[in-house]
């Protein structure tokens, strides 16, 4: 009875510890979670951003973002460094426009 019950411990051991492994390994990028429908790519309504960041990166314009065209970004899940350009991209972004000049 003994040995019974530590095969079916051991069994239900290793099952548990496979479904956590494959569960962990699939581990879902930002641009998985987003995508609710599963189609594969990002509406307007699913993505989770400023428009001007969605229009920016829909970069062929059919308004909705690829895996594609998110290869590379946050939304891949890539980890960007400053050594890739985010960094000069972001400030770039986030910088102050001059002041027009006022009409004279």
């Amino acid at each position: 009875m003994r040995r019974i019950c530590s095969v079916v411990c051991s069994s239900v051991f290793v099952c548990l510890v496979m479904v956590i492994y494959t569960t962990s390994s699939r581990a879902q990028t930002p641009f998985e979670r987003m995508d609710r429908n599963g189609d594969g790519q990002l509406s307007q309504q699913e993505f989770r951003g400023s428009v001007p960041v969605f229009k920016r990166m829909d970069r062929n314009g059919d308004r909705y973002i690829s895996r594609q065209e998110a290869a590379g970004t946050p939304l891949s899940g890539d980890r960007i460094s400053p050594k890739d350009g985010m960094r000069d991209q972001v400030q770039h972004t986030f910088e102050k426009q001059p002041a027009s000049k006022p009409a004279e």
